[in-house]
């Protein structure tokens, strides 16, 4: 079945592209043979013809969200997004959707909420749950935008915890926030203790950047926040982790790359919406089957996720800083 591809150039969609065909998934339709116009819905509508799956890696286009959802429902073409989208979710709550449409398939939304959603899966509620994600690497001001559209870090949650995590040697502060996921993660699995962190270096520049963005527009505040850090992960290794704990498990998903795992992640959310095991309709990350994390590592792309009791100490929590 064919899977049309929007923004296959991107850093995204160029690894979207290299799962699908590693899970035999496809032929790939894609934006870099056609070109399509994506503020056209006609021309949307045209490359998605016949396509089981549009998959629009387009990024922050927040206003033509819309209109390719609207040419995936035409066409009859499941809709799949890495990006969250609480605006699109509005617009189209109550009205009649034809087609599967799943947003935030990513690493943050996404990967995060199924890890916590897998580990809780059985048990009962109560107990404690705490996310944490750590993201030191190269990015775009696009992905800027959706960090700071998809979560409030910084201005309003206090003073920041200094932790440690299992995937770098240093201290780490965390600052809370809160997002949509977060939110349905609590309601749903019903946790005694509830949290989730951002997690930046001591003295880095990025963090110093988080502290005074407010009074700037967004698309200036991505900017500057890219340039942080891009400047500041000179002479290091990127990585990316996604730290969860529930109850008495953690679960360590990590990479080199957050687009590595947004993008292994929306090929196995492919393979559901082919496989019709997604309902039409609106819908987040959250729809999926919680257990398609623990296949990312057998995408390209040097994925792991490892799984230990939780007093093991892979998240000590070396106790509150004051504010800066």
């Amino acid at each position: 079945m064919t899977v049309a591809v929007l923004g296959a150039a991107g850093a995204v969609g160029r690894l979207v592209i290299e799962a699908l065909e590693d899970l035999g998934l496809g032929p790939v339709r894609s934006g870099t043979r056609v070109t399509v116009d994506a503020a056209d819905p006609a021309a949307v509508a045209r490359f998605a013809d016949g396509a089981a799956v549009l998959v629009n890696c387009l990024g922050p286009a927040f206003r033509l969200r819309g209109r390719v959802v609207a040419a995936a429902d035409r066409t009859g073409c499941a809709y799949v997004d890495p990006s969250g989208d609480d605006a699109l979710h509005a617009r189209l709550s109550g009205e009649r959707v034809g087609v599967p449409v799943v947003t935030g398939v990513g690493s943050v939304p996404g990967a995060l909420g199924l890890l916590a959603r897998w580990l809780a899966d059985g048990r009962p509620p109560g107990g404690r749950l705490r996310g944490h994600v750590l993201t030191d690497e190269p990015i775009h001001p696009g992905t800027a935008l959706e960090f700071l559209l998809g979560a409030r870090v910084g201005q309003d949650a206090g003073a920041p915890t200094t932790i440690r995590l299992p995937v770098v040697p240093q201290p780490l502060l965390a600052y809370a926030f809160t997002s949509r996921e977060t939110a349905d993660l609590v309601a749903d699995l019903r946790p005694d203790d509830a949290a989730f962190y951002h997690c930046f270096a001591e003295d880095g520049a990025a963090l110093r950047t988080v502290r005074r963005l407010a009074g700037l527009s967004l698309r200036e505040a991505a900017a500057e926040f890219a340039a942080a850090v891009n400047a500041d992960l000179e002479g290091r290794l990127p990585t990316h982790a996604v730290v969860v704990t529930a109850g008495e498990r953690t679960a360590v998903l990590r990479a080199d790359s957050s687009y590595r795992v947004t993008a292994n992640m929306v090929a196995l959310a492919v393979g559901e919406l082919i496989g019709g095991t997604v309902p039409a309709g609106v819908a987040r990350a959250d729809v999926l089957d919680p257990s398609i994390v623990t296949r990312l590592p057998r995408l390209p792309g040097g994925v792991t996720l490892t799984v230990s009791p939780r007093d093991h100490g892979l998240c000590a929590d070396l106790g509150p800083r004051s504010a800066q």
